[in-house]
């Protein structure tokens, strides 16, 4: 209203958007303070002051969401930050089915700042500009993409609403169920999912003050974001049947199991561990798969991503890994180079040639010119 925004834009805005106030919020504030300091120096020559409000509302935010970030982490955890990302998304205890620290994330203007901070870090400019594009289409009016997503018959994560072959009582259930389950509110779903990593209810109640899970990629490097994106790829695009689903969700359980019965002393793991394949395969998963699980438990998880990319990629993610994940992959990537060099022996594709700048391989020496007739 103390905008004087006409009165049909404002409910059209409400309408298609949601949060619109929120979202307005960010853009001023944050997007201005970024403004007002590209132009701090043509400001002071002109006489202006270098300090403008919404400046100091964007370093003062920062300063309290970071404090109160520290206040919460400590009491979640007894441990104070250990790095600035424990500031903005301070740990809660738990562990993500990847093996992550699990975070929440206080409510503020920062949390869409952050998101494209991370973005940036991770994947550069294309990931700013799909960051942007995500975070759009997620602003969306729910009830849109409620209805647009009962029309496909797939949810926000590929996964089927309802069994197309099942009779049309049972389909229309399933999507009644996942509509009943949209209309939700957002701290009732955050408490269900801190619950289900396994937070104490002690823990999740504070999702009611709006403090919401943190992104399970919160933590991942360059190089990590790169593995899960090259295999994300790879998964088949038709929508995930409800036994793909149930058998998914078993195999995250299974993995959050045993990453609890790694933490146990070693005299209580067997037995942990037998526990978490027995429960996994009621819920659907094959014993072969559950097997494997356990016997991965004691392996990195990234040199186990690492082995299933194609030579290109690994040779990708290794240029983008830091110092100690090119440690950890080096191995791993030579035995696929061993592999491609069989099967190209001249060594003059592009791809060699990334290998041979990154120093992995040497350049083939050429045969010395014959006398001249």
């Amino acid at each position: 209203d103390n905008l004087f925004v006409d009165k049909a834009v404002k409910d059209l805005s409400m309408l298609l958007v949601r949060s619109v106030g929120w979202n307005a919020g960010t853009v001023r504030e944050l997007g201005g303070a970024n403004l007002d300091a590209a132009t701090a120096i043509p400001r002071v020559l002109k006489g202006g002051d270098v300090m403008t409000h919404r400046l100091g509302y964007a370093i003062a935010l920062a300063g309290v969401v970071g404090l109160n970030g520290a206040i919460l982490q400590y009491l979640l955890t007894g441990r104070r930050p250990e790095s600035l990302a424990d500031y903005y998304a301070p740990r809660t205890g738990g562990t993500n089915a990847d093996g992550t620290p699990t975070r929440v994330m206080l409510p503020s203007y920062l949390k869409d700042e952050i998101a494209l901070l991370r973005a940036a870090r991770n994947e550069g400019q294309s990931g700013v500009t799909d960051k942007l594009w995500d975070m759009a289409v997620n602003k969306m009016n729910p009830l849109l993409g409620m209805v647009l997503d009962i029309m496909r018959n797939k949810d926000f994560y590929g996964s089927q609403i309802a069994e197309p072959g099942s009779s049309l009582a049972d389909r229309v259930g399933a999507k009644a169920k996942y509509a009943a389950g949209q209309s939700l509110p957002f701290s009732i779903k955050n408490f269900q999912q801190l619950r289900s990593e396994g937070a104490s209810p002690a823990k999740s109640v504070m999702t009611m003050a709006g403090i919401q899970p943190a992104p399970a990629d919160f933590d991942r490097t360059r190089a990590e974001s790169m593995m899960y994106k090259f295999l994300g790829d790879r998964a088949p695009s038709a929508p995930k049947n409800l036994d793909d689903q149930a058998t998914s969700a078993a195999r995250k359980d299974l993995q959050s199991r045993l990453i609890e019965a790694g933490k146990l002393p070693k005299s209580q793991q067997s037995a942990a561990i037998q526990t978490a394949e027995n429960v996994a395969m009621k819920a659907g998963l094959s014993e072969k798969s559950a097997d494997g699980a356990a016997d991965a438990m004691g392996e990195d998880r990234r040199v186990i991503m690492f082995g299933h990319l194609s030579a290109d990629q690994a040779l990708s993610v290794y240029e983008a890994s830091n110092p100690s994940e090119r440690a950890l992959f080096k191995d791993a990537l030579q035995d696929k180079l061993d592999n491609y060099q069989d099967s190209h022996p001249t060594g003059d594709t592009p791809f060699w040639q990334r290998a041979v700048r990154a120093k992995l391989v040497t350049p083939p020496v050429a045969a010395p010119a014959g006398p001249r007739a």
